[in-house]
């Protein structure tokens, strides 16, 4: 089986295509605020991205920027004052935050109908009890990759790299929602390279650059994980998965260009109902 690349930018577009038609229709301007703090070079980059993609698809964009200093009564009361505004219809606490400040917390904060990144307890409940109001950003993007090459995950085995709110514990239970037998693994399992070995998908999310060393022939293979890589004075972005493998693989996300792509696409969607849901 020739190996075959998906083009997550191409995928990413059709998605964003149909959210700014839709966005076109509505009575109102879909807000999206986003909150981040310090100065992290790559967070602004994904900050920057997500403002610029909100507002090509003709939302508004309110982005809010912290000093890493901030406490935690600030961000929380910003929170709270967004979930008041009739504007927002999306906030999205972009991480990772200081380790002064309470994450969970503040995430608890942010009104369920406006976490469009689908973390709080209530909606990653409702997504645990098959009834998401928010599927989260990435394993959204994850299932749409799955869903457009046609791939039938019922009685496949699906290995979990990653156990995180974010990624891997949403997506191994929608996975198992649809039928999957999912084993959920991470950077420090004992003997990974048996368990990737046997999988029939592989989707790794750890940021750890050639994790991922031994294949099935033809494997779905879905590379979350990005890391910065230097080599002969050069750097270069890389994913889980080692370069070693890719070619064996049936299917294969590329990094860059992969899920990432489909992650902002999915936000942009989430904020689109998230402005429905109230009209």
């Amino acid at each position: 089986m020739t190996m075959r690349l998906i083009d997550g930018r191409a995928l990413s577009q059709q998605l964003c295509t149909h959210v700014h038609q839709e966005v076109a229709t509505l009575p109102s301007t879909p807000c999206l605020a986003v909150i981040y703090v310090g100065d992290d070079p790559a967070t602004q980059v994904y900050v920057g991205r997500k403002r610029d993609m909100a507002m090509a698809l003709g939302m508004e964009s309110r982005v809010m920027h912290f000093p890493a200093i901030v406490t935690f009564q600030e961000l929380y009361e910003t929170i709270s004052s967004l979930n008041q505004d009739a504007k927002v219809r999306g906030i999205l606490l972009q991480m990772p935050l200081p380790p002064h400040l309470d994450r969970f917390a503040l995430l608890e904060a942010i009104a369920p109908h406006k976490d469009v990144d689908g973390l709080t307890s209530q909606n990653l409940g409702l997504l645990a009890a098959g009834h998401p109001r928010f599927v989260p950003c990435t394993p959204q993007g994850c299932l749409r990759i799955i869903d457009h090459v046609g791939y039938d995950v019922i009685g496949k085995t699906v290995l979990m790299i990653g156990r995180s709110n974010i990624v891997g514990l949403p997506l191994s239970l929608l996975l198992g929602q649809r039928g999957a037998t999912v084993t959920v693994a991470h950077s420090q399992t004992v003997h990974l390279d048996q368990l990737t070995a046997q999988a029939d998908m592989i989707i790794s999310a750890v940021g750890k650059p050639d994790l991922v060393k031994t294949i099935k022939p033809g494997a779905f293979i879905i590379d979350v994980g990005i890391s910065r890589v230097e080599e002969d004075g050069l750097c270069r972005l890389a994913g889980d998965v080692a370069l070693s493998v890719q070619a064996t693989a049936g299917y294969l996300t590329p990094v860059p260009g992969g899920v990432g792509p489909m992650t902002v696409a999915c936000l942009m969607y989430n904020t689109l109902q998230a402005c429905k849901a109230t009209l």
